[in-house]
């Protein structure tokens, strides 16, 4: 007899396993966490070591999801499915074979496979519950940052002193960088935005969500991000294009009216503006050297270096320019993944965005699709995922994008909801 025949006599006898399954499934514990998860993400900066707070969550989402996938009782596996599955696979080899720390792979790795757990979530009638916990948060989010603005509590670190010494610091709120910050009202807008829009929602809900969109526009200003400002721009110019015909129209008139509007612009924050493309401004420089020494690292080690930090850290520096040595990432999501996972890595992640997108645009979920470009538009210039924690809403968001790949009796959640007026 063996060592566990005891242990598994005295489980079988208990029927305990059954008791946790009747538990989970009666108390629905994987919808509630992913509505924690997804809703109240930024709570969770708050606590030391953050991204250890969101691990126990993705392991017990990912077996829900597949169980469930077992039973036919959410959208079967495809094609998109099967692309994440080769990241996830690119991220667990690359933790034993490169030079990064296993743990940051295994970590990357753990957070992205929330997508098939997001993929199954957005099918069911708890969305709606998602939304405003989402909005409710961001709210919050965005709250803090206007009142460190406004009293004087904003970062100055993170500015050249010398050309943007009159925009005041740039807000951080509860995270640590506004990079950061921006990238994840990047991806929360569009639901705000959405919420506001949407018929259904009337009255004192319509006022919270349009309350909500415009705090969270005016806190991606005061990142002092201009990438999030393109981004943001974007994602507005996509809802004005699907809205409607009216909305589309209007788009017609937005350069004029921004010309009309340059006179009366703040002049710190004409001068941030019209810095986009100054090749000779310090940032915008300091990322085309880290672009060039991360392309030379690329054509030594096309494979790949690896996940995280370390990696980056032990490899980049031999190839970086002069006085980029110290750069913490490529400050471009394609490039950095094209570093982290390699070319293959690269090509797969491309084909899983297009096909994504595609299927966003066939379905007109706007929100989704602007929520996973504009965020790209800013990953053009920064490095999206740097707080490894990040990797749950954009691969959530991504998932939203997707949709199912066969047709199912639910209805995504903003899916039609912008239609022809």
């Amino acid at each position: 007899m063996s060592f566990w025949a005891p242990v598994m006599h005295f489980l079988r006898q208990t029927r305990i396993f059954y008791r946790i399954i009747s538990f989970i499934e009666r108390h629905r514990i994987p919808e509630w966490a992913f509505l924690v998860l997804f809703g109240a993400f930024p709570f969770f900066q708050i606590l030391a070591h953050s991204t250890l707070w969101l691990l126990p969550i993705c392991p017990s989402l990912l077996l829900w999801s597949l169980r469930s996938v077992l039973r036919g009782t959410t959208p079967k596996l495809d094609f998109l499915d099967f692309l994440v599955f080769l990241i996830l696979l690119l991220q667990i080899v690359f933790a034993f074979v490169a030079y990064g720390r296993a743990v940051d792979a295994l970590t990357a790795a753990l957070l992205t496979s929330v997508w098939f757990f997001a993929r199954r979530f957005f099918y069911e009638e708890n969305a709606k519950k998602l939304v405003f916990l989402s909005s409710v948060a961001l709210l919050i989010v965005s709250a803090i940052g206007i009142g460190q603005y406004l009293f004087g509590a904003a970062e100055l670190r993170w500015i050249d002193a010398h050309r943007f010494g009159d925009i005041g610091g740039r807000v951080t709120s509860l995270f640590s960088n506004p990079n950061i910050l921006a990238v994840y009202l990047l991806l929360y807008f569009p639901l705000a935005l959405g919420a506001w829009i949407l018929p259904q929602n009337k009255g004192r809900m319509r006022v919270f969500y349009a309350t909500t969109t415009v705090f969270c526009a005016f806190c991606i200003l005061l990142t002092w991000s201009r990438g999030a400002w393109l981004g943001l721009a974007f994602e507005i110019l996509l809802f004005l294009i699907f809205y409607s015909r009216k909305s589309r129209i209007a788009t017609l008139w937005l350069p004029p009216l921004l010309l009309l509007s340059l006179p009366i612009m703040p002049k710190n924050f004409r001068g941030r503006l019209f810095s986009i493309g100054d090749l000779g401004e310090s940032s915008i420089r300091y990322r085309l050297q880290t672009w060039r020494g991360t392309l030379r690292m690329l054509a030594a080690h096309p494979a790949g270096i690896g996940v995280g930090e370390r990696a980056w850290h032990t490899v980049y520096p031999q190839f970086a320019v002069s006085g980029t040595k110290t750069v913490m990432h490529a400050h471009n999501i394609f490039l950095q993944v094209a570093t982290e996972l390699g070319a293959v890595g690269l090509v797969v992640l491309l084909m899983l965005l297009v096909t994504a997108i595609v299927r966003a645009i066939q379905r007109r979920n706007i929100v989704a699709l602007a929520a996973i470009t504009g965020s790209l538009v800013m990953g053009l210039f920064d490095h999206l995922w740097y707080y490894p924690g990040m990797l749950v809403p954009f691969w959530s968001m991504l998932a939203l994008c997707a949709g199912s790949g066969q047709k199912v009796t639910e209805t995504p959640c903003f899916v039609d909801i912008l239609h022809e007026n």
